[in-house]
């Protein structure tokens, strides 16, 4: 597997050339992934609010006020010749796709808020603001505007998305979709009803919420989504390794003159897979932030002592499901030692059982109890925060901490002492706590990776994309949202694969349920959406 990612750095003065290849990306993609970095999310507490009327309010009032910075755009083709037992191409059980991936650098035309929070983050994972405000793209908020006459249009890119009516892939994906709405649409509805409505028909081929799947399908044991890719990555390697169905990403190959190519490394640990080979958990050298691990994110940044390696923090967790392991397999065995026991009372035998299941639910109430302890620590220590995904795990209660000694956080409350583990665990200074400088264009590559890996894991290879009888169009999957010349159905690649149940969901933090993406039979669309939506289709005639 290529283990770089090229990603084109759009600016002001390579838009225009570069225009020809983010279009036809777009229209040959089978899905499309989009990330954006914003200027600021305002007060987390107010953006967590138990109503979704009141909820949607706020993010509203956010996205009047602040603008998008720099916007990813990765754009994912399936290689058509899936299933073809006769190919020397692909393996039978490998999705091979090819993606594209775009990081284009914004800059708002009109007055916006911006965020201490939010820009501190941003520069330490390497955001160039000098670069922004001298080369950005420049756009309007709201509506489309008379002033805006420029050719092409970050405007215009965003329209060519809805106009595709591919499936739009993202993680954490409302406050994405509210800013898009605000700021490259028109005007957002002053109701989430008629929001939630202008997004089924915007986004035809429908919406991939990485990070609902990954807590309602996959069950991780986190949702940010640098732990959603990381764990992603590792879980597609040994499902390849195994020969079960897996997925492939290949990347368009670039000449070293174009200088706008930059490339981001996703490889994984050298001894991954032959340490699963052998049977061997993950390394307990070195400390790792509880905090980090948890959310995504901690107060400390930077200078936190302890690792934000999401390598350390997955190896973690494998030490701790490791031991989950070896007690179940204790417990099971001293059932089994009880039962071999010859008994003569009937009642001696009850209480040996009675007892073995006290003790065993007393050790799963300690484990519980310690993980309480260390959510309760971490959620408040934080307030209000400017990355949108440090605002949805922030406030989650349901996840357990990692800590790389193959306990739960919270050890030290237990009686293991702080400055002993420092003892025994290594804390590496060199672990770097940045992703580089193309973080819109590299997190939309994630969201990407993420959902073709999720295609893997959970769909039915075997579904047959569904075409007219009349129609020997031999176009690709995605290729065609709507029903064209050659009579070609709509078939989207989440249909292909059958995961149709997973799309159209938003995670909702601090809820048990997500948003369905459903236009209801009692709500309108908006009158903007409506006009725009107009003027959109006339880009596909």
């Amino acid at each position: 597997m290529t283990l770089n990612v090229p990603i084109i750095d759009i600016h002001r003065d390579n838009f225009t050339d570069f225009w020809p290849a983010i279009n036809l990306a777009i229209q040959t993609a089978s899905f499309i992934a989009i990330d954006a970095e914003l200027s600021g999310l305002g007060c987390r507490r107010n953006l967590m609010a138990k109503s979704i009327e009141d909820r949607y309010r706020f993010i509203s009032e956010v996205a009047k006020t602040r603008s998008i910075l720099s916007i990813g755009i990765s754009c994912f083709r399936l290689l058509e010749d899936q299933g073809n037992e006769n190919t020397t191409v692909n393996p039978p059980n490998q999705l091979k796709f090819v993606a594209q991936t775009f990081n284009i650098l914004t800059l708002c035309n009109e007055d916006y808020m911006v965020e201490p929070g939010a820009l501190q983050f941003l520069v330490g994972h390497g955001f160039d603001f000098n670069k922004q405000y001298s080369s950005g793209v420049l756009y309007y908020r709201g509506p489309d505007k008379p002033e805006d006459k420029s050719w092409p249009s970050v405007r215009l890119v965003f329209n060519q998305v809805l106009a595709s009516k591919k499936p739009l892939a993202l993680h954490n994906g409302l406050v994405d979709l509210v800013f898009l709405y605000q700021n490259l649409y028109t005007n957002l509805p002053p109701t989430s009803a008629q929001f939630v409505a202008d997004l089924s028909e915007m986004y035809a081929g429908g919406i991939f919420d990485t990070k609902y799947v990954a807590e309602y399908e996959a069950r991780m044991t986190a949702s940010y989504l640098e732990f959603v890719f990381r764990k992603s990555q590792r879980e597609n390697a040994l499902r390849g390794q195994d020969g079960s169905c897996h997925t492939h990403i290949d990347f368009p190959q670039y000449s070293d003159g174009i200088s706008a190519v930059c490339y981001q490394s996703y490889v994984l640990p050298a001894d991954f897979l032959a340490r699963h080979r052998e049977g061997k958990p993950g390394s307990k050298s070195t400390l790792v932030c509880e905090v980090y691990a948890a959310h995504g994110y901690c107060n400390k940044g930077m200078k936190c002592p302890k690792s934000h390696d999401p390598d350390a923090i997955l190896d973690a967790e494998e030490v701790i499901a490791e031991e989950k392991k070896k007690r179940k397999r204790r417990r099971r065995n001293k059932r089994n030692r009880n039962r071999e026991v010859e008994v003569f009372d009937g009642e001696q035998d009850e209480k040996k059982t009675k007892e073995g299941g006290e003790e065993e639910q007393k050790e799963e109430e300690e484990m519980e109890g310690s993980r309480d302890v260390a959510m309760e620590t971490a959620s408040t220590s934080n307030a209000c925060i400017g990355d949108k995904d440090q605002m949805e795990e922030t406030g989650d209660s349901n996840h357990t901490v990692l800590a790389v000694d193959g306990s739960e956080a919270g050890s030290t409350q237990n009686g293991m002492d702080e400055g002993r583990k420092k003892e025994t665990m290594k804390v590496d200074p060199l672990v770097p706590k940045q992703s580089g400088s193309h973080r819109a264009g590299f997190d939309a590559f994630m969201t990407g990776f993420a959902t073709a890996a999720f295609l893997a894991r959970f769909g039915k290879k075997e579904s047959k994309p569904a075409r007219d009888q009349d129609s020997s169009s031999n176009a690709g999957i995605g290729d065609a949202a709507t029903r064209g010349s050659q009579g070609q159905k709509t078939v989207s690649i989440m249909e292909h694969f059958g995961v149709g149940r997973m799309i159209n969901k938003l995670y909702l933090s601090g809820k048990e349920y997500p948003l369905a993406i459903a236009k209801s039979s009692f709500t309108k669309t908006s009158a903007n959406h409506r006009e725009k939506m107009i003027a959109i289709e006339k880009l596909v005639r």
